[in-house]
């Protein structure tokens, strides 16, 4: 091309393209010249676009793509932390709920040993053991005291709820303030069992 130029040979204002390198033909970047369409337009035209005569247009073309890039990347890194929020958030969420229900269930079993320990003890007291076995049964001696009373509080409201104590309700609100502390310890025994239950 640039041959039949210089010849005169080729059209008027023809334009030789610009030499391409052909050891790195099939390893283009953006910036190669193989891209430039210099000479292949259909009108001729002295009068050179900005994007391939003036740097500085061409330096503003590179940089306007690369900040769309940054905003792009911005994007999804901002999509990425939220996710990484989300996912966190159901996470410990899921923990704790798991925690709260091991806790209930946990502490449920407790009272149970706790009560099965104050049958037993009442039970075997005279009883000798076979080998040596630590002192105690596990549980401490307030947590075996509170048992006992939350027992003897629940046997004594079952009987009062069956009826075998209508009577003596009868008799308590007939008699003032004797048996006042009376049904406040009542109630307080009751709101702590049932405490305790659930």
């Amino acid at each position: 091309m640039q041959a039949l130029i210089r010849q005169k040979k080729a059209p008027c204002g023809a334009i030789a393209p610009l030499p391409i390198a052909c050891d790195g033909l099939f390893k283009l970047d953006v910036d190669d010249d193989v891209w430039q369409d210099l000479g292949l337009g259909d009108e001729l035209s002295e009068v050179l676009p900005g994007w391939l005569a003036d740097e500085k247009v061409r330096l503003g073309i590179w940089s306007l793509l690369e900040m769309e890039r940054c905003e792009e990347e911005e994007s999804r890194l901002k999509a990425e932390r939220s996710i990484m929020q989300e996912w966190f958030f159901e996470e410990w969420s899921r923990i704790q709920r798991v925690t709260e229900d091991l806790a209930f269930e946990l502490h449920r079993q407790s009272s149970n040993l706790v009560n099965i320990c104050v049958e037993w003890q009442a039970q075997v007291h005279n009883i000798q053991c076979a080998w040596p076995v630590p002192d105690g049964w596990g549980p401490s001696t307030q947590q075996l005291s509170d048992a006992a009373v939350l027992k003897e509080a629940s046997v004594y409201m079952a009987d009062y709820r069956e009826g075998g104590m209508e009577e003596e309700e009868e008799d308590r609100e007939g008699s003032g303030s004797e048996f006042g502390a009376d049904d406040e310890l009542l109630d307080a025994v009751e709101e702590f069992a049932l405490a305790d239950e659930y």
